[in-house]
């Protein structure tokens, strides 16, 4: 009897994820939403963040697949395992600049009550990165006041040259700009202002970014979002939110009333 609910149970979830996944591939917002349970947890390690219900609608409208732009290919075909889903699956990202973007991504879908109650999404970059150091803070050429030199030095050169808006920007590519080491820049993104160098970068891009929107509230912000160097959508989202503490529709509908 046991094996028996367990294999209904299976049959159930697999047949709830299966549509699930279908609306996302149609771009079905109200039929992906009637399948979320009125508690969903939405988490997306990629970014580390959570997306409560009342954003979902928001997140997805800019992170749905737009057939133009991307391509998606399983790599495995959905698992199933009692009210558990796993789909494991790689897409690419084409952006205005013609380059891809290449992501390894998994999901573990669970539902309860007939409804997806519990999305854990991870995704890496499938191409390699500069990877930022974080064991050498010693003996790097900074005391205080040259720390705040260099924080100034970085701030005028990224208003001057705008080079976020290369949405492959790398730490490497600052530090030779600049004639700093990528320790040095580092050391003093973390000290000075408490940030990453990824961050720094991705909130320079949404500066930018609330500046095109105010001159032209009526723009597709996807689209600006692309124009300032963004190579992901949830990243968008993600540090849009976080400067402004609004979701991007909220944000938009604040500026055109």
């Amino acid at each position: 009897m046991a094996k028996h609910t367990d294999n209904s149970a299976s049959e159930q979830t697999l047949a709830i994820v299966s549509r699930h996944h279908q609306y996302w591939l149609q771009g079905d917002i109200a039929g992906i939403m009637s399948l979320y349970h009125p508690d969903i947890r939405y988490f997306d390690y990629l970014n580390n963040i959570e997306i409560t219900r009342d954003e979902l609608a928001d997140y997805l409208s800019f992170t749905l697949l737009t057939p133009s732009q991307v391509t998606l290919q399983h790599t495995d075909r959905i698992r199933v395992d009692g009210d558990t889903a796993f789909i494991q699956y790689q897409y690419s990202i084409k952006r205005a600049n013609n380059k891809a973007y290449h992501y390894r991504s998994s999901e573990a879908l669970t539902v309860q009550d007939g409804k997806i109650i519990r999305i854990n999404e991870y995704s890496s970059l499938m191409r390699s990165q500069e990877e930022l150091s974080s064991t050498q803070k010693g003996k790097i050429g900074l005391d205080d006041s040259r720390l705040q030199i260099l924080l100034q030095d970085l701030s005028d050169y990224f208003e001057k040259h705008q080079p976020y808006l290369d949405s492959r920007l790398n730490l490497a590519q600052v530090a030779q700009a600049t004639g700093y080491t990528r320790n040095q820049i580092s050391y003093a993104l973390n000290n000075g202002l408490q940030k990453s160098f990824y961050e720094y970068v991705n909130l320079s891009r949404i500066e930018h970014l609330l500046l095109l929107l105010q001159q032209d509230s009526n723009r597709n912000i996807s689209d600006v979002a692309l124009q300032v160097g963004f190579n992901s959508s949830s990243t968008f989202y993600k540090f849009f939110k976080q400067f402004t503490g609004l979701t991007p529709k909220a944000y938009l509908k604040n500026i055109q009333a």
